[in-house]
């Protein structure tokens, strides 16, 4: 059940305005490649794919965006603008 929540909630987080994507959604900026290389760090940053239930999956997502592994580094303020209010 919790599996279900969690791959339920990655498809419709693809279609959110993320505020460390500028507000942009991981789809656009999948498609954008000015905006492509912040969507990997951010995806980078996220925990690795052990089989942890109630975990997002990098790799899930990356494959419905069409994009490769990478073993990029986050930038240290990744989190946090993730994180940040996009309203204004």
């Amino acid at each position: 059940m919790l599996d279900e929540f969690i791959r339920e909630y990655e498809a419709k987080w693809l279609d959110e305005h993320i505020p460390a994507l500028d507000g942009h959604t991981p789809r656009q900026a999948a498609d954008d490649p000015t905006r492509r290389g912040d969507l990997i760090k951010l995806l980078d940053s996220f925990p690795a794919d052990d089989g942890t239930p109630g975990h997002m999956s990098a790799q899930r997502l990356r494959s419905a965006l069409g994009l490769k592994a990478s073993n990029r580094a986050p930038s240290p303020d990744l989190l946090f603008r993730l994180f940040q209010s996009s309203d204004g």
